[in-house]
């Protein structure tokens, strides 16, 4: 058997109740085909994904797990699958990872760092539904060091065109830089904040979602979110 047939045999013992040995069975006789040509071919193609997959005549319909992922969005890379202006986007980067998979809530532009893949409607409406608070924590590199006054501001808040602004922490993390926490995701709502107190934010890079952290993901990589992680995300 080669690598590819055991690949398809691996699949459909999945998909499928039929014993293992029955399905090698089949496969022997030729009564598995892929894109209407029998499996024991030799060096047949197989991709469960794409590929029709038929057994003893009946077609093989794959149910899609659900997935999460965790994945480093890099600077200068569009949030969105579809720009009208054909800039470089997160799409082209998300289909090599998955084609099934869309990103939950966004980030912009000029900002870097974690973003949630899934193809799981409901666990990605829970946790990017304003009526579900789960903080996002973001390193902010600044122009200059603020004043005492204004970080006080930025921890018993003021307001913005559009609302209230208030974070939950504020960290000094470097010469100029500030680990920040906020529960609004409002559009640009910490570049605005601190565009407001007369400081320009040279970097910003999203290191947590709730207790989900971004580690040691380089800029394009991405991991699998642990059930753990997944669990955190849904209580909070």
């Amino acid at each position: 058997m080669t690598a590819k047939q055991e690949k398809l045999l691996t699949f459909l013992t999945t998909q499928r109740t039929d014993s293992r040995r029955q399905i090698f069975a089949w496969l022997n006789a030729g009564k598995i085909k892929v894109n209407g040509t029998a499996a024991v071919e030799p060096g047949m193609l197989i991709d469960p994904l794409k590929d029709r997959i038929q057994v003893n005549g009946e077609l093989v319909l794959q149910s899609t797990p659900n997935l999460y992922i965790k994945f480093h969005k890099p600077k200068d890379v569009m949030c969105t699958m579809n720009d009208p202006k054909n800039r470089r986007s997160i799409a082209g980067l998300i289909r090599a990872i998955d084609p099934t998979v869309v990103p939950v809530g966004r980030l912009d532009k000029e900002s870097a760092g974690l973003i949630i893949l899934t193809n799981d409607g409901d666990f990605a409406h829970h946790i990017s539904h304003p009526k579900f608070i789960i903080p996002k924590t973001y390193v902010v590199t600044l122009n200059r060091e603020p004043t005492s006054v204004h970080l006080a501001r930025l921890s018993s808040g003021f307001f913005l065109e559009d609302g209230e602004v208030q974070f939950q922490k504020v960290q000094k993390v470097g010469r100029c830089q500030y680990a920040v926490t906020i529960t609004y995701g409002r559009y640009r709502i910490v570049r605005r904040a601190f565009d407001h107190l007369g400081y320009t934010v040279l970097d910003l890079l999203r290191i947590a979602i709730g207790d989900v952290q971004l580690g040691k993901l380089k800029a394009g990589e991405h991991g699998t979110l642990s059930a753990p992680e997944r669990r955190s995300l849904i209580s909070s």
